[in-house]
């Protein structure tokens, strides 16, 4: 079985990185929206609401906005993953054919994702060379970007969990990705990317507590054990539920035989 689940493993290592290797026009425009994207964000953001609320400079404010972006770029990547690989497998006539296989979707499809996640960090890499050169960059700063990937972990799974609910409704309704859009843009906007964060109920969010977390440990004010506590309890939850709630979401596709309904 354990030979079985490897071979899986890098059969889809391969397949995806002979993907992304043949669409590297694709790749290059995500690239270019992604740091473009950032650089809009870094120039037009307003910094007095991180300066003032954890007393740092104007550099400090840019450096806390960039680990916030990180959380917010794999979680964008993870929210969105599971509806684009339905909506393409729908056209290419895969989808049905993955629902029967000996892994579940939801594993599969989070199995793909961890391994897209690689190719976002020539991303990473490009808007990290862009404050290279924009603010006072040690090699404190540089260990702080491996500590903000460790830390989005648990928030790429919280994430994919939310994702697995809208894709649950992509099953049924077919088509969600303008929607998805619209709930990556607006969460880059209402959460803690830009400011503190501002009432509890925006730890509901996977990466929320991830971003603050990783704050106070850059402005050295340790661990508050009960905000870690939270993170990874309010990620498991949104893996789980968003886990049953997909698969069950499968398990009705495949009684009413409505896959090739796309």
């Amino acid at each position: 079985m354990t030979e079985k689940y490897m071979q899986l493993i890098w059969q889809e290592t391969k397949m995806t990185f002979r993907s992304i290797w043949r669409y590297k026009v694709s790749m290059i425009s995500d690239l270019l929206i992604l740091v473009g994207t950032f650089i809009l964000a870094y120039f037009f953001k307003n910094n007095s609401a991180l300066m003032n609320a954890y007393q740092v400079n104007q550099d400090q404010s840019n450096y806390l906005f960039f680990i916030g972006y990180v959380f917010w770029q794999f979680g964008s990547l993870s929210l969105g993953y599971s509806t684009s690989m339905i909506a393409g497998n729908s056209k290419n006539g895969l989808l049905e054919l993955q629902a029967q296989g000996f892994l579940s979707m939801s594993a599969l499809y989070f199995l793909k994702l961890l391994i897209s996640i690689v190719s976002d960090f020539l991303i990473l890499i490009t808007i990290t060379v862009f404050m290279f050169f924009s603010i006072d960059f040690s090699a404190r700063e540089f260990m702080y970007i491996i500590y903000a990937i460790l830390w989005s972990f648990p928030s790429i799974m919280g994430m994919y969990g939310i994702g697995l609910i809208l894709s649950a409704i992509s099953l049924r309704e077919k088509s969600v990705g303008q929607f998805i859009i619209i709930v990556q843009t607006l969460l880059l906007f209402i959460t803690n990317v830009f400011s503190p964060v501002s009432n509890s109920f925006m730890y509901l969010v996977p990466y929320t507590g991830g971003i603050e977390i990783l704050r106070s440990l850059y402005l050295g004010n340790g661990f508050n054990v009960l905000l870690v506590i939270a993170y990874l309890a309010i990620n498991l939850m949104w893996i789980m539920i968003g886990t049953v709630v997909f698969n069950k979401a499968v398990l009705r596709e495949r009684k009413y035989g409505s896959f090739d309904t796309y």
